[in-house]
């Protein structure tokens, strides 16, 4: 599946070249690496390509009996154009719908690869599928070669039944068995809490909790003293104090890092804690200190299992003052990531986060606009 912003829905421009034939069927598998982080085998993604009736082909994607059910995107092509189908619907919003269209070109097709970009420089965004007679690699480059969505699926048919289409539907095709198209499939809607126990009483002292993502329980916390502070909380489980650093970023550029104001936590090795105001200069790497931001009361604290990160600061600072409601179109974003910690002081730069990192919309004075209920997390 496709996600992001920017990203994650689009309309592919494409040419008539031929797709491999091994492609056609149906595939399951969990996402390594997305906008939201990485997902558990229990949240298996089914993606579906068939032949079209007019010559194209069509993608459609759903998640298994855990997750939201008939949820559908779909990816079809008329004529040199492969189009995007759906909304960005109980997503990054629970009552928000927008559609978004984006173009890319079709690169090369091979005896068992599909490259699209958006140039044929390739220099800002590439999707490739790779496909045997038993597996599908999905790979999303974004600033290449920093991977933002990557999913190894396992075929569980070769159904390359052929699907009707009559054209009715330029936008949007409704065929049989594909009734639904909205709702992004990465929505939770069963999310199988794994609340640690004797979470600390101090991170419940928040007047908001929410789960960011569930494969690594990244939490953040917060609470309002109006008319310009908020004190917030980030927190993972970890196994010592010294393994990881936590950070999040208000503001984002998303799929990108610059502009964003980042907070990053971690305890080094002989025990001293340390908490930076940071900020991304370049589009992808690593963020540098900054005062943009004035940091207080902070703190790194690790008990009963869990590493927190806590700060006060004020809303109005930085590079993307954080609104108290903010508009629900476009919305109020932030990142958040996590990495090994091989620092040895509070400077420097921390290691590549990989795949542990995620994007999210935020609302601080109404989060119940953009969180659904089971992302609560007390």
């Amino acid at each position: 599946m496709l996600t992001s912003i920017a990203f994650m829905l689009l309309i592919l421009g494409s040419t008539s070249q031929s797709w491999p034939s091994l492609i056609y069927g149906d595939w399951t598998g969990a996402p390594t690496t997305s906008p939201l982080g990485p997902f558990s085998q229990s949240q298996a993604l089914n993606w579906n390509v068939r032949p079209l009736s007019n010559g194209g082909f069509i993608m459609w994607d759903n998640f298994t009996s855990t997750l939201i059910t008939n949820s559908t995107q779909q990816f079809y092509s008329i004529g040199n154009t492969l189009y995007y189908c759906g909304w960005l619907e109980n997503f990054f919003s629970t009552s928000v719908v927008v559609p978004i269209q984006i173009s890319f070109q079709l690169i090369s097709t091979t005896g068992n690869t599909i490259v699209w970009c958006e140039s044929p420089s390739c220099t800002q965004f590439s999707w490739t599928m790779t496909v045997n007679e038993t597996s599908l690699d999905l790979t999303i480059l974004l600033s290449p070669p920093v991977v933002h969505l990557k999913n190894t699926f396992s075929r569980v048919s070769n159904n390359a039944s052929v699907i009707p289409f009559d054209g009715t539907r330029p936008n949007c095709l409704r065929v049989p068995p594909l009734s639904k198209t909205s709702d992004c499939p990465y929505k939770v809607l069963e999310m199988q809490k794994k609340l640690t126990p004797n979470t600390p009483e101090y991170l419940l002292s928040y007047d908001n909790c929410y789960q960011l993502n569930d494969e690594i329980e990244y939490r953040i916390y917060w609470s309002l003293s109006l008319p310009d502070m908020i004190s917030v909380a980030i927190s993972i489980p970890a196994t010592t104090e010294y393994d990881n650093w936590i950070a999040v970023g208000f503001g984002s550029n998303f799929p990108g890092m610059n502009t964003s104001d980042i907070v990053m936590g971690y305890v080094t090795p002989t025990g001293s804690q340390c908490v930076r105001s940071m900020t991304a200069v370049n589009y992808v790497g690593a963020p540098i200190d900054t005062d943009i931001v004035q940091l207080q009361n902070t703190a790194v604290t690790y008990s009963n299992g869990i590493l927190s990160v806590q700060f006060e600061r004020k809303l109005s600072d930085g590079h993307n003052p954080i609104p108290v409601d903010p508009p629900l179109v476009p919305g109020y974003s932030l990142i958040w990531a996590v990495g090994n910690n091989k620092l040895t002081s509070c400077s420097g730069s921390p290691a590549y986060h990989s795949h542990t990192r995620g994007y999210r919309v935020i609302n601080v004075m109404h989060p119940e606009k953009v969180f659904d209920n089971y992302r609560l997390c007390k």
